[in-house]
């Protein structure tokens, strides 16, 4: 099972590759010579693609993916009473609420383009579009003159149109073909999880702070949160990699590393 795990592996070009539970690596080990709780847990385990969990570059990109949904799922939500909070009219949020969507429709066309153009992976692309969705959404928060609104607006469509494409290609890009599965379940799993426990969260700060500016500041801080994780695994990668092969850094496939 292994030797196909790494195939598989390989054939994706990804230096990514799962290790599997300790037990299957011992060619003599019997599954039977185990209490019958233990033999059933291993079959659950390797029934749902648990195993998945112990490569821990994964769940770092799991967790951060789930993060990233639920600040998207709460800032729309939360995005006209902040607007209305800040004495702006239905219309005024009707056609900001537009020119967000207009844009987000069309910039997902885009992503494949610019993505050649940069020839960087889909982390790294994603970890640059939400650089700049924080950069906005606080400036959101600071300025109330209404053309500059409509353009703050229009940048947020465009990075959620980037996003929106790259985030759908990060776990294809790291997990082998035969966890993909799995692993896109649990991603949905716990993206529920995430909404209950942070939509919590949004309304306690809510009603503790009686402002949803603090409600946007609370879910830029997750944000961040996840572009320090990724930044953090990326950084760790290099730095192995530059000690294991300091020869071969250079030539180094990007997938390899980000």
């Amino acid at each position: 099972m292994n030797s196909k795990s790494n195939g598989n592996c390989k054939s994706l070009g990804k230096d990514f590759q799962f290790e599997e539970h300790k037990i299957y690596k011992d060619p003599n080990f019997d599954i039977n010579s185990l209490p019958w709780y233990k033999r059933h847990l291993y079959r659950v385990v390797g029934l749902l693609g648990l195993d998945i969990f112990l490569n821990l570059r994964y769940v770092n990109i799991l967790i951060g993916l789930s993060l990233v949904v639920l600040v998207e799922m709460n800032f729309v939500v939360l995005l006209p009473f902040l607007l209305f909070e800040y004495s702006f009219t239905i219309s005024e949020i009707a056609a900001f609420l537009s020119v967000l969507g207009a844009a987000d429709i069309v910039f997902r066309f885009l992503p494949p383009h610019v993505g050649d153009c940069l020839k960087k992976p889909a982390r790294v692309m994603i970890i640059l579009v939400l650089g700049v969705i924080i950069a906005a959404r606080l400036a959101l928060i600071y300025i109330s003159h209404y053309p500059t609104i409509l353009i703050i607006a229009l940048i947020l469509g465009c990075s959620k149109g980037m996003r929106v494409v790259y985030m759908s290609l990060i776990i294809p890009s790291y997990v082998p073909e035969q966890h993909l599965a799995s692993a896109l379940v649990i991603q949905i799993v716990l993206n529920s999880l995430m909404s209950l426990l942070g939509g919590y969260a949004i309304g306690i700060t809510r009603t503790t702070t009686g402002s949803y500016v603090y409600c946007v500041i609370l879910l830029e801080f997750l944000t961040a949160l996840t572009i320090v994780m990724w930044s953090a695994d990326i950084l760790i990668k290099k730095c192995s990699r530059k000690k294991s092969k300091p020869s071969n850094v250079s030539t180094a496939r990007a997938e390899e590393v980000y």
